[in-house]
Order: C-alpha cells, then structure tokens, then sequence
C-alpha cells in the first residue's frame, strides 16, 4: 500500500519522539517542534509505541526514525529497536542522538536491527561544543561516532546545525572531521520551530548560502536525495555534505516524506505546526480498533499541507 497525501507528497517514514528528556541543553534544540512542558514523565510506552508503528507499516511507512530527546535515555530502547524492526512491513529502523551514550549502546543497537545512526556534533572544538550544549562531553560524543561506525551502523552521519558566530567557520574542519572517521556530514539550517523563539533565531540563524558556496567550488559532483530534495556534494576526499535548509523553502516542503509521533502519542503532520495533531496514543488507551487507529492515521495524512508553499 502506498500513503499519498493531497499534495502528491508519498510518505515513507514515521519520526518518533520516544521521549522528551534530553542530557544536555543546547541553545538551538526545536524539541522535534513539540511544545508541551518539559519533565511531565508522559513518555508513550513501549507497547504503545509499536502499537503505533505497526498500524503505520500496514498502512505503507516502512521506514521509521527514532528520536528524543535524547531516545538513548529510554531504559527500553533496545527492545523497542528490537520489537519495531521486527514489525512486518519495516524495512530500516535508523536514530538520531546526541552520541554522549552512544559508546554503550552501538553494538547492541546493531545486533536488534539497527540499521543506521546520525549523531550531533556541531564542533569538534571543545570551548564551542560546552557553550552549544552546556557540557564538557565532547569526547563521550567522538567515542560513540567511532563506535558507530565500527558497529557498522552505516552510513554514519554528523549532523552539524550551523550557527552564528559560533561554529558558521568550522565547516572545512568538520569535512576533514567526517573524512577521518567516514561518515557524512550534513549541514543544517538553524530552524525557528517549537520553543526556538524570534530572539533565539534572530541571534543564531545564518543562511547557508556560504557554504554552499564553498561546496559548489569544491565538489566533484552533486545530486539531490528524495526526502526533502536535500543538495549533496561529494568532495575530492570522498566525503559527502548534505544540506538540510528547511526555511522559507518550498522545495523542502514539496518532498517531505514523513508522519511525525511526538512524546506524547500524537501524530504530527507538519515539524513546523502545532494546530493539526491528532491524539492516537490516547485512542489505544481506550481500546479503539485497529481499523479505528487507521482512520486517525489517515485523517493526519489529510491534514497535511506543506508550510511553505
């Protein structure tokens, strides 16, 4: 079965926020655009969450991202990537982390199906990594990159979120960086969602333009992913740079792939809007149906509309 929305738009993967709780606090975090209290202890549980993600895989997403928070924080995480990859219809389970626990965890998350991993890390630079994040684990966090990669949790990639006048100069270390261990690097654009405020924003968003710039003149070649019509490079040193520039960009709306899950088990349509959500988890507590469960999921899909048009 293939899930279409009323823009054409073919979605592919659920994004689920399997908690809101995070270990370090860094100054540009949107929350996954959640905008609920922190620290409410309303995690979704286990059964709940692949309750949720089989209704999608019957319905035709195959693909699911697993994100926090910090989703390493779960006590389960490794059953739930356990139970979810094992789920019929689920072809790759992948996450985003903060990597500080990643060391602990990357063989494990191998072995239960696990397919790939991106990991944060803006700076390689220790004074800017503690004043992005307000801790002094950058180490921790390299230490769970090369575990990654020689778990074969591939491809690795290094999501790097630019920002003004802390790490916008940074780029060229960062390729040779993602070059050492062999991951790619994705560079992505300071976006104004959930708790990012217009003062936030306005201090710390830089347009990407210069880097792509300085990838344009480098690159030995370029194509596009499907999701979001995302720009690669790939460099003389093999390297390859992603570019994720979400704002004020029709395009990154037109080829969104993906149903979001928020910590709190609501579906949510679009990262960049609050007004739309639909309440499945609350659903499942009340015993709805499976055929009931779908028809919430669908009248998510009918409520997406791409935010900038």
């Amino acid at each position: 079965m293939s899930l279409v929305d009323d823009y054409g738009r073919r979605l592919t993967t659920l994004r689920i926020a399997v908690t809101d709780k995070c270990n370090l606090r860094c100054i540009y975090c949107h929350r996954e655009g959640e905008n609920y209290s922190v620290g409410m202890n309303c995690d979704v549980d286990i059964d709940e969450l692949v309750s949720i993600v089989s209704i999608g895989a019957e319905l035709g997403l195959s693909r699911v991202k697993i994100t926090g928070g910090e989703p390493l924080l779960r006590k389960d995480i490794v059953d739930l990537i356990y139970r979810i990859s094992s789920l019929d219809g689920i072809e790759e389970v992948s996450m985003t982390t903060n990597g500080v626990l990643l060391s602990n965890y990357a063989y494990k998350l191998k072995e239960v199906g696990l397919k790939r991993i991106n990991i944060t890390v803006n700076t390689i630079n220790k004074e800017t990594y503690r004043i992005i994040t307000g801790f002094d684990l950058l180490d921790r966090v390299l230490d769970g990159v090369k575990s990654a990669v020689d778990a074969g949790l591939t491809p690795v990639k290094i999501n790097m979120v630019l920002l003004k006048d802390l790490n916008e100069d940074d780029i060229p270390n960062m390729i040779g960086y993602a070059a050492n261990v062999g991951a790619v690097l994705q560079v992505i654009e300071f976006e104004k969602v959930g708790v990012v405020d217009n003062e936030l924003y306005d201090k710390f968003h830089v347009s990407l333009d210069r880097v792509e710039i300085l990838l344009s003149r480098i690159a030995i070649a370029k194509y596009c992913r499907s999701s979001h019509a995302r720009p690669r490079y790939v460099l003389p040193n093999g390297v390859i740079v992603e570019l994720v520039k979400p704002m004020h960009n029709p395009t990154f709306c037109k080829y969104c792939d993906r149903l979001r899950v928020t910590s709190r088990g609501e579906l949510k349509p679009c990262l960049l809007r609050y007004d739309n959500h639909v309440n499945i988890v609350e659903a499942i507590r009340c015993g709805a149906s499976r055929e009931d469960l779908k028809k919430l999921f669908l009248l998510a899909i009918a409520r997406r509309k791409p935010y900038f048009e």
